[in-house]
């Protein structure tokens, strides 16, 4: 245990460290995009933790290293998702979704068809008509 400028007593126990809620806010800042990436650890400090009574365990002396992980696993994660949305993308032009099923139906997913009937469905038009003239309505 160290004394800070204001002769708090504060903690620099690692392991304390993993577990406090002080890390968990600190950790959700840039997941929820709150703090810019250029913002100096100094900023962040004095305008999203100086006031957070966990904060006030722990010694200021080493906040960048503790700001930088969150910080750097966040962008590595952003940098993954850009990744494999374009290998994604990359691969849906090499083998496109099928348009028909082994029989040469239309896959009822992506079928006309579908939509029509969710639209007479959410209508309630399926309530005052039975199934076969709902099926022979419409040429889809």
């Amino acid at each position: 245990m160290t004394t800070n400028k204001d002769n708090i007593m504060v903690k620099d126990n690692a392991s304390e460290w993993k577990n406090s809620g002080a890390r968990n806010h600190l950790c959700n800042l840039p997941l929820k995009n709150q703090i810019p990436a250029d913002m100096k650890p100094k900023q962040v400090h004095a305008q999203f933790c100086k006031d957070d009574e966990t904060f006030h365990l722990f010694a200021h002396g080493n906040f960048a290293s503790r700001l930088r992980h969150p910080r750097s696993n966040v962008c590595d994660r952003n940098d993954k998702a850009a990744r494999d949305a374009a290998a994604f993308t990359a691969d849906c032009l090499i083998c496109p979704r099928p348009c028909s099923d082994g029989f040469g139906l239309p896959l009822w997913a992506t079928a006309e068809a579908k939509k029509l009937l969710c639209d007479d469905i959410d209508n309630g038009r399926h309530k005052s008509t039975t199934r076969e003239e709902l099926r022979t309505s419409r040429e889809e």
